[in-house]
């Protein structure tokens, strides 16, 4: 057993000795939560909250329950007149939401079609 023992203290003695070991060993364990705080730090703050969001919106009239509902949650909208394609391309507005005038009809009838009768344009 005498044998053994020393054996060990010689292999832990070259171990603590040899300091690049030593670094493998312990530098993950050390910067790993360093990385994950600053990831999650980055992660919240730029984070985009609702109360920022302000739609341009074409046909508000024709949707009205939908506006409502998303006033509700804080989403401002205002009025658009232009040619949406050429402004978001332009970078004038950041977020178009065209609401055709049968969008209730659609949403009433509630068949496939009703995902393409409102369309967002976004850059």
């Amino acid at each position: 057993m005498s044998l053994f023992s020393t054996i060990y203290k010689k292999e832990l003695l070259d171990s603590i000795r040899d300091r690049r070991a030593i670094m493998v060993a312990i530098f993950p364990a050390l910067i790993a939560p360093v990385l994950m705080a600053g990831m999650f730090h980055f992660m919240i703050n730029t984070q985009v909250s609702t109360s920022e969001i302000t739609v341009q919106i074409i046909g508000k009239e024709n949707a009205p329950d939908l506006i409502e509902y998303m006033e509700e949650r804080d989403i401002k909208f205002s009025d658009y007149e232009g040619n949406p394609k050429e402004d978001i391309k332009n970078k004038d507005v950041t977020m178009v939401l065209e609401i055709p005038e049968d969008f209730e009809e659609k949403f009433a009838e509630s068949n496939s079609d009703t995902l393409h009768s409102c369309g967002w344009l976004i850059k």
